[in-house]
């Protein structure tokens, strides 16, 4: 979302994400995701939209047998869901972000 935020705006989506990396979300795991986004290479997967579903879906089992909410979690479930029911299956969990176009 952030990364279609700042190509919408106008700002460099990059830069962007490089003032990001370089600051609070200083980590490999933002760069690294954050490179497979900004150049939209989703295969091969280093985590499928299959297995990032299948762990959803065991959250959400177990959020309902202790009656806790997800909404966050349901949301993406259902964005994970539709990806795969399109295909991406065995797309990196990462490619979630094309449901936004």
């Amino acid at each position: 979302e952030g990364i279609k935020l700042a190509n919408k705006s106008g700002i460099d989506a990059g830069e962007w994400l490089n003032m990001l990396t370089s600051t609070l979300f200083n980590a490999p795991v933002y760069e690294n995701y954050g490179a497979l986004l900004l150049s939209e290479r989703f295969q091969p997967a280093a985590f499928s939209m299959n297995l990032g579903l299948k762990d959803l879906k065991l959250v959400q089992e177990q959020a309902a047998s202790v009656n806790a909410a997800m909404p966050v979690g349901n949301t993406v479930a259902h964005q994970l869901q539709t990806a795969v029911n399109q295909g991406m299956g065995e797309y990196d969990w990462t490619a979630v972000a094309l449901m936004l176009k």
